[in-house]
């Protein structure tokens, strides 16, 4: 999204007589942070009548470059403090004005209630997703032929997701952290040549786009090696954004996006690929 004073001022402003406060999005995005560089960038918001810039990158620089734009004549001082009187009266409507201290005994506590816990999991279990099912590979069945090992890619520590899955069926647990180099993925793989189903559940992620959704470039490797030889059910407890960084997708033998890596996402996730519970979800990008 680049900035437009037409749309900003004139339909919204004047043709549709807005009179609140106008937010950008996120400055750091590369909708717009690829066209402009920091200082620009928020002078160019600035401009196109916005009264609020969210999330710049460099906010001693933003201001400094539009303190320079208003005493260059580029933006009127009436154009800021008309932003900053909306900003005020923002701000003494919603009370700030008022100091009401919060009350923080037993908070934790009042904040996870038992009714926020339910709807907790009723919107983690509707939400988990199954984006491929060859040949039914879910939920698992004939436990007994399986030769079952679980890889934890991304994650050096046992957690939710293998301690729920063991409840249904033994198997051999794996790590693969992070840092992890080619002679611990040759290992790895080495390792895994007896079994003849590997759960790989992506773990230790991040949602911004910018930390490649946490996702380690060793990650990928060691996945793209094991598909090729070894029938693997792909867990993503990640952004399905990042799934178009993941290659070889057919050949995965399922795959479930999971969405977050979070305590009751992974039991909830472990107990959809042993049938406990369906999936019911859609996946909410193309």
């Amino acid at each position: 999204m680049l900035f437009r004073s037409r749309i900003v001022n004139g339909l919204l402003k004047d043709s549709l007589k807005y009179k609140g406060l106008v937010v950008t999005d996120a400055l750091s995005m590369k909708g717009v942070s690829s066209f402009f560089k920091p200082g620009e960038l928020e002078v160019k918001a600035v401009e196109a009548g916005n009264d609020i810039l969210l999330n710049p990158t460099d906010v001693p620089l933003a201001i400094k470059s539009i303190r320079d734009a208003v005493n260059a004549g580029f933006i009127s001082q009436s154009q800021i403090d008309s932003s900053c009187r909306k900003i005020l009266a923002a701000k003494e409507w919603a009370g700030l004005k008022k100091l009401k201290p919060i009350d923080i005994v037993s908070l934790r506590n009042r904040l996870n209630s038992p009714t926020a816990t339910l709807i907790q999991r009723k919107i983690i279990e509707a939400g988990l997703t199954l984006i491929k099912n060859q040949n039914n590979m879910l939920p698992l069945r004939s436990l007994d032929t399986l030769r079952m090992a679980v890889v934890l890619v991304g994650s050096e520590k046992p957690g939710q997701f293998e301690k729920t899955l063991s409840l249904y069926k033994d198997f051999d647990c794996f790590y693969l952290g992070k840092h992890a180099d080619s002679l611990k993925i040759d290992s790895l793989l080495f390792n895994l040549r007896h079994y003849n189903l590997v759960i790989a559940g992506v773990l230790n992620t991040d949602s911004r786009p910018l930390a490649d959704y946490g996702i380690a470039p060793n990650a990928y490797k060691f996945l793209e090696r094991l598909v090729d030889n070894k029938s693997v059910i792909l867990d993503l407890f990640a952004t399905p954004y990042s799934l178009a960084k993941f290659k070889k997708l057919e050949k995965y033998k399922a795959i479930l996006i999971s969405y977050q890596d979070q305590t009751l996402m992974q039991d909830y996730s472990a107990q959809m690929i042993f049938g406990a519970i369906g999936a019911k979800g859609k996946l909410p990008v193309t």
